[in-house]
């Protein structure tokens, strides 16, 4: 069987396992057990993290992807990819957190009409700062899953995005649902893995 070939029956095994556990998180297990606040706030820290992410790599990893042929040479180690992607990633990144620590109060407002309960708006306060590892987690397995598919191995990508990733979430929620522990701990796990419910 041909690498492409085994790659690709892989990486839509490990999508479709993927797409089981997510659909009992998203389609069970938040909407039964999970408050309309804590939902919703699970959302916003995801648009938030998907805004961060877009402008904290400085379409590195965008550019990088096309243009990675020309860095390729195994001899070199592809004369420093790696390291150049992680420095843009880096500074993107803090200068979007120095952003966030300036502006937290009116991105908190913006998100927060006047129609929302000041518990809503405590909730998100409380729970700004979990942008910064969420978005961090994220930018960095961008890179390194861009990184192994320029070296032409998408299948660790499809494992830890589709698979390994909905998997951990799907037994947090778990213990959330089965009161094993509190949101406050459901979401310092999911700072852990470097996700929210998607």
């Amino acid at each position: 069987m041909s690498i492409i070939k085994r790659q690709t029956i892989l990486s839509t095994f490990y999508s479709y396992i993927g797409v089981f556990f997510g659909l009992i998180t998203q389609g069970y297990l938040i909407p039964k057990f999970f408050t309309t606040q804590q939902n919703g706030l699970m959302a916003i820290l995801l648009g938030w993290m998907y805004i961060i992410c877009q402008i904290g790599s400085l379409g590195f990893n965008h550019a990088g992807t096309k243009y990675f042929p020309f860095f390729r040479d195994d001899k070199t180690k592809h004369k420093g990819y790696l390291n150049l992607g992680l420095k843009f990633n880096i500074v993107g990144l803090l200068i979007c957190i120095i952003l966030l620590y300036l502006f937290k109060d009116l991105i908190v407002e913006t998100n927060l009409n006047n129609k929302v309960q000041a518990s809503d708006s405590a909730l998100f306060r409380k729970y700004f700062f979990v942008l910064i590892p969420i978005s961090l987690g994220t930018i960095l397995f961008n890179l390194f899953d861009n990184y192994a598919k320029g070296l032409y191995d998408s299948v660790a990508g499809s494992f830890f995005f589709f698979f390994l990733q909905r998997f951990f979430l799907f037994i947090v929620c778990l213990g959330y649902a089965f009161q094993y522990f509190d949101f406050n701990t459901f979401m310092y796990f999911c700072d852990s893995i470097e996700t929210l419910p998607k």
